[in-house]
């Protein structure tokens, strides 16, 4: 496969997002997509993500985008605004330019949620028939899975 991947990951939560990354990163080495093909990109948080999308979209330099990011409830509306406005952003993105936007940005109530659904891919902590759940890794591989499907068939 020799597409061109973008990928945007959020700085903040980035106990949590660098394990996405890591994981998306795992996922695309696995689907011998060359390094040079990737480009990654970081923003402060998870709402700039669907911005700077718009601009690597309107690029036409990329086959696909993988947007990371963790949004961590607190004790304010703030997170459900963050992560509805992150998603509705990606799509917004995907569809009026015709390019796949992946998500692997994680909503959850706690940060050991979070960390749950953003393990780190690289340690031994996998079990038996078992690989450990990574968002990152995830949105990776539907990316990939989009890239792959032709419609000319």
């Amino acid at each position: 496969m020799n597409n061109k991947i973008a990928i945007i990951v959020s700085s903040y939560n980035s106990e949590i997002t660098v394990n996405l990354y890591d994981g998306a990163i795992n996922c695309l080495k696995n689907n011998n997509i060359p390094e040079m093909n990737i480009e990654t990109y970081w923003v402060p948080g998870s709402l700039e993500i669907p911005y700077l999308a718009a601009k690597i979209a309107s690029s036409k330099q990329f086959d696909g985008i993988i947007a990371l990011g963790a949004v961590i409830k607190g004790e304010t509306y703030h997170y459900e605004l963050v992560s509805q406005n992150t998603y509705n952003g990606c799509m917004k993105v995907s569809v009026e330019h015709e390019i796949p936007v992946t998500s692997g940005v994680i909503a959850a109530d706690n940060i050991s949620l979070a960390k749950a659904r953003a393990q780190d891919i690289k340690a031994d902590i996998k079990e038996e028939g078992k690989t450990p759940l990574n968002y990152g890794y995830n949105a990776a591989q539907a990316l990939i899975d989009l890239l792959e499907i032709d419609i000319n068939s």
